[in-house]
């Protein structure tokens, strides 16, 4: 072992190490947190006399209007919304209640508030208490412009983090395993500089990390020798002869034992059936371990169509790292795990079934770690009941054969070796000087800008005092390097403050903002030396980089993050899908909903369409599974996801008609009105209901007389308690249109529902049954509006919301684009990317190019 020189008990020597460079870094940390917190909140000018002004005409007009209309539901008696009128700090430029102010503005302006059932204001009235907030919030805006606004100083998310460390490292290995999940602010973003902590504990597992990469990332020695498997002639001659039945012309094989980690080759060699008027099958390569003759796992590798004839084959080449198949034992080190034997599988497209390994992802999570008992057992039987189709007419694979080699390098020593330890004359004649070349290197794009020569001399002294007691300056550096990455430089978006006023970014900060924004990582190199050149914050040169970055394929990286975030279908595999209701739901599925969602976004971004097609569109994403979920003929491979087009029997057009949008809203047994009015008023059009009361009952869809009830009735029901009423009355008309749409986003005509068995020695047990009565789909909004399902919903919001919908979603790019709450003083910013974004049809990359070019982006 490395330490082995340094002290009798290298164990021990390493837990020096690491308790003394989570010390060093967490009181830096601390003293940065403390300098930016303190240093930040500069005193905030106030003109008195406009201050005593506005504070007048509120005491003598605003006031007793807010006391006549208002205080019956928000004052000393009654609170609801938990709100107060009299309680509300009337300054809205040193007072912390501007957005409750501002929240109240909109509901005036929409015509919510008072009920419709209180007493109104007078028109004259109403326009007294508009203009003095409306008034009142534009001069808390220009009050607080010198000090407000700026991006909070934020860590790294997990995410951001662990493609940080791929990039910068060049090896991609399980950075976030074992880190907790992050939370979300309230707008449900997880890169909220406020909502993000870091602790020792958290420091620790960063320095572990970063050790135990540094070892991948820098090799010692000559090339590992390969291991190399190859089978040819699989399942014998011709076609349909394969070795488990269920995949014609595939199966499975079984590998030796390989190496338990390091990077892999698969060259596949395969042919299928020629079958006229039949599209090319779709072969997928599955690949995973052996622990028993009935226990294995397997993951897909990759899928591609197949082309290739028995005279012409075809080969495909996949390239992996064996640590992200999941092993049999995955709690065991990597270092200590042994290798039961490798099987690999193979499918075809045009078939239901698979081979059993294939049913894996189901049996474990996506850290690698067994699923429940109950849950294996029900996912076996979902493999047992698969039928076979019927092979007649549908192409038939052959696999010629399949080379296996691991671990696989192209070069040696490898990429990601060379972009560290890189090779230069002046290690042979000046290893110090050298060492100073790969320190400065290394920090510089760690740190995401040029490091310090202050930063390069306290670390050339810990790589001093440590190159004696090792051999090679590759040892050295293995041991020296993790503090770089554990310093705040790297684990924080630093933006460091000289004054109190905000500024404007620096080149590097700014590249690094917009690659977090967009790409969520580091900067390229690129995008380095474009900072670097001290061009980036040029108006031109910044539009043109972000333009590029958009087209980007690593905008993939912002199109799932900012999807999952502010559509919340990052909490998909929460809900558990009841099996009485859903006995042949695959959980499989949740993913490809996820998926769907993700694509249909990325298809607006990068083929300049209008974001309105979130709304309704006439045609949506999908791969195999989904296309047979909702029972449209589509693509056949179940990795790649397709443009289709719909039409209006299928029931689809937006993220309302998409199952990963109505699962995430339901409860795992059927629909659920409130939870998906309440999405749609606060993720569509930016309106969200007010929390619950503790005491507020759920929807009894367990009780199966419940359940059997009408659904008007069954709401009827819940909103008995009077302070649920006002609000459900705002929330459930939205939600009771998609009620066409069961639990896993499935269109139907009528409810199934359980049925108690009354005779046949059962009784007290239940069945499933389709209710005898149709779905309700119809409601009426608060303003008096009808709808009549979902095809009415999504016409009333393309004619009347679009406006606020727009905003809506400009709020949400802009909150996750700086990292933080938007505030009063965004309101501008939001009114002219508002204009922008609808004056350029609705454009997501012209939103995402106006809010770089923004002062709100720019500044800190």
């Amino acid at each position: 072992m490395v330490m082995n020189r340094c002290v009798p008990n290298p164990r021990r020597c390493r837990q020096d190490l690491l308790r003394k460079c989570v010390e060093r870094q967490f009181v830096t940390i601390a003293a940065v947190l403390l300098a930016i917190g303190t240093g930040s909140a500069a005193a905030v000018d106030t003109p008195a006399n406009l201050e005593a002004t506005s504070l007048q005409a509120f005491r003598r007009d605003v006031q007793p209007l807010l006391s006549r209309y208002c205080a019956g539901c928000h004052g000393a008696t009654k609170q609801k919304a938990n709100l107060r009128f009299d309680r509300l700090d009337p300054n809205m430029a040193t007072g912390n209640d501007g957005e409750t102010w501002h929240d109240a503005l909109n509901e005036l302006n929409q015509g919510n508030m008072p009920p419709a059932k209180a007493d109104q204001p007078k028109p004259s009235e109403r326009e007294l208490i508009v203009s003095w907030l409306t008034d009142e919030l534009k001069r808390a805006t220009a009050v607080r412009r010198n000090t407000g606004g700026r991006v909070v100083m934020r860590r790294l998310t997990r995410y951001e983090y662990a493609n940080t460390m791929r990039d910068l490292l060049g090896v991609d290995v399980g950075y976030i395993d074992g880190l907790p999940p992050e939370p979300s602010s309230p707008d449900g973003f997880k890169n909220n500089g406020n909502t993000l902590r870091m602790s020792p504990r958290r420091l620790e597992h960063y320095l572990r990390v970063a050790r135990r990469a540094m070892q991948k990332a820098i090799v010692i020695g000559d090339q590992p020798e390969v291991v190399r498997f190859e089978k040819k002639k699989i399942g014998g001659e011709g076609y349909g002869q394969g070795t488990e039945r269920q995949i014609p012309s595939a199966g499975t094989m079984i590998f030796p034992p390989a190496p338990v980690e390091g990077p892999f080759r698969v060259r596949v060699t395969a042919s299928a059936e020629q079958v006229a008027g039949v599209n090319a099958p779709m072969l997928g390569v599955h690949l995973g371990y052996r622990n028993s003759p009935n226990n294995f796992r397997l993951k897909l590798v990759g899928e591609g169509t197949l082309t290739g004839t028995e005279n012409e084959p075809q080969t495909f080449e996949y390239f992996g790292h064996m640590e992200k198949f999941p092993h049999p034992d995955p709690s065991t080190p990597i270092k200590e795990r042994r290798n039961p034997g490798l099987r690999m599988g193979f499918s075809n497209s045009y078939y239901r079934s698979y081979p059993a390994g294939i049913w894996a992802p189901q049996m474990f999570d996506d850290r690698g770690r067994p699923a429940k008992p109950d849950q294996v057992e029900r996912f076996r039987k979902q493999a047992q009941r698969a039928t076979l189709p019927s092979e007649e007419g549908k192409p038939r694979i052959r696999i010629h054969s399949v080379v296996y080699e691991s671990p696989y390098y192209e070069t040696w020593p490898p990429a990601h070796h060379t972009q560290i330890i890189f090779p230069s004359p002046m290690r042979v004649k000046d290893e110090g000087a050298y060492a100073r070349q790969v320190i400065e290197r290394f920090m510089s794009r760690a740190y995401r800008r040029p490091a310090t020569k202050a930063e390069i001399d306290r670390l050339m002294r810990v790589y001093a005092a440590f190159r004696p007691k090792v051999d090679s300056l590759e040892l050295a550096m293995r041991e020296v390097l993790p503090e770089v990455l554990i310093s705040p430089q790297f684990l924080f978006l630093m933006e460091p403050t000289v004054a109190t006023k905000r500024q404007r970014l620096t080149d590097h900060e700014l590249a690094s903002r917009l690659s977090y924004f967009l790409w969520s990582t580091m900067p390229d190199d690129a995008l380095f030396k474009s900072a670097s050149d001290g061009r980036l914050n040029e108006d031109a040169t910044l539009e043109s980089t972000a333009r590029q970055m958009i087209k980007d394929d690593r905008t993939w990286a912002f199109v799932a993050n900012f999807t999952d975030q502010w559509l919340h279908l990052d909490e998909l595999n929460r809900i558990a899908i009841n099996p009485e209701y859903y006995p042949n739901f695959d959980s499989r599925l949740k993913n490809d909903m996820r998926l769907e969602t993700q694509h249909f976004f990325a298809e607006i971004l990068r083929n300049d369409l209008s974001a309105l097609n979130l709304i309704d569109s006439d045609f949506t994403m999908l791969n195999q599974t989904m296309a047979k979920h909702y029972g449209i003929v589509g693509p056949q491979g179940a990795a790649r996801f397709e443009r289709v087009v719909l039409r209006p029997e299928h029931h689809r057009g937006g993220l309302l008609g998409q199952a990963s949008v109505l699962l995430r809203n339901s409860n795992g047994d059927d629909s659920h009105p409130i939870y998906r009015g309440a999405w749609i008023k606060g993720r569509l059009l930016g309106d969200p209901p007010a929390s619950p009361p503790p005491d507020v009952p759920e929807l009894k869809k367990d009780d199966p007389d419940f359940a059997s009830l009408p659904l008007r009735r069954q709401l009827e029901l819940h909103r008995e308690k009077e302070s649920c009423n006002n609000c459900h009355q705002r929330i459930d008309p939205w939600g009771i249109p998609l009620e066409n749409f069961d639990a896993t986003g499935r269109w139907r005509s009528h409810r199934s529902v359980l049925e108690r068995i009354t005779k046949g020695g059962r009784e007290g047990a239940y069945r499933l049954v389709t209710s005898k009565t149709p779905i309700e789909a119809e409601s009426t909004l608060a303003n008096g509006t009808s709808l009549v399902g979902f095809a009415s919903l999504k016409a009333h919001l393309m004619k009347h919301e679009k406006g606020r919908f727009a905003r809506a979603f400009v709020r949400h790019i802009l909150a996750y684009a700086l990292g933080r709450d938007l505030e009063i003083i965004d309101q501008q910013t939001v009114d002219t990317l508002v204009s922008r974004f609808i004056a350029s049809g609705y454009q997501i990359d012209e939103l995402l190019v106006a809010i770089a070019k923004s002062d709100a982006f720019r500044m800190k």
